[in-house]
């Protein structure tokens, strides 16, 4: 525990600028402080947030009165927290090297780029027109592709994968994702009845009384 807590900062734009340098210093030197990935998760949620309420009106059509910030921050944590767990449990039955902690830190780095490009796409949409949407989804794919890329240097570094192992497993990730989602959700149905069911006889059992 003294060692997860110790483990030096590793800055975040060295990350996403030097991926391999960085990722390599992460697996071998215990890089990374616990605090950066709930940092950039954060940093996850105010950016979907500033995109609502501060994006420009020819881009952000969202009715501002319809949005619950409770369930767009467990929304963010869930699916951040879902990737982790998922990519950590499959790669441990392929052989990967990377504990959770290792995958949480590359999940959290991997988010950056995506974060600082719609960052400036939120400032763009307040002073571009319509017909120049295109520049900022433009920005929006590098992003993505970005932060795509910095995730799979990453993974690949720490769980010392061949490229293509890395995308495939990746690949496996999102589908075990799903899965997970879709027992949680079966469950969750199943329990919603199961506490209907259990309130119906009790109600039927106090008006008998």
């Amino acid at each position: 525990m003294n060692k997860l807590l110790s483990r030096p900062y590793l800055p975040a734009l060295r990350v996403i600028f030097k991926p391999f340098d960085s990722f390599e210093l992460l697996k071998e030197k215990n890089y990374g402080a616990l605090w950066q990935p709930a940092v950039i998760v954060l940093l996850l949620f105010l950016t979907r947030v500033f995109k609502l309420v501060f994006g420009g009106f020819l881009f952000n059509m969202t009715d501002i009165s319809q949005v619950n910030l409770p369930i767009e921050f467990a929304t963010v944590v869930c699916i951040y927290i879902l990737f982790v767990f998922a990519n950590k449990n499959f790669c441990d039955l392929a052989d990967g090297d990377g504990t959770m902690t290792d995958v949480a830190l590359v999940t959290a780095y991997a988010l950056l780029p995506y974060i600082i490009c719609s960052l400036a796409n939120i400032v763009l949409s307040n002073i571009f027109v319509a017909r120049e949407q295109d520049f900022m989804e433009i920005i929006s794919t590098v992003g993505f592709l970005w932060s795509a890329l910095v995730g799979l240097v990453g993974l690949k570094s720490v769980h010392r994968y061949s490229f293509g192992k890395t995308v495939l497993t990746v690949f496996i990730t999102v589908l075990f994702m799903a899965l997970i989602a879709f027992l949680l959700a079966i469950l969750f149905l199943i329990t919603q009845q199961l506490i209907i069911f259990v309130k119906d006889i009790y109600s039927e059992i106090v008006f008998r009384m």
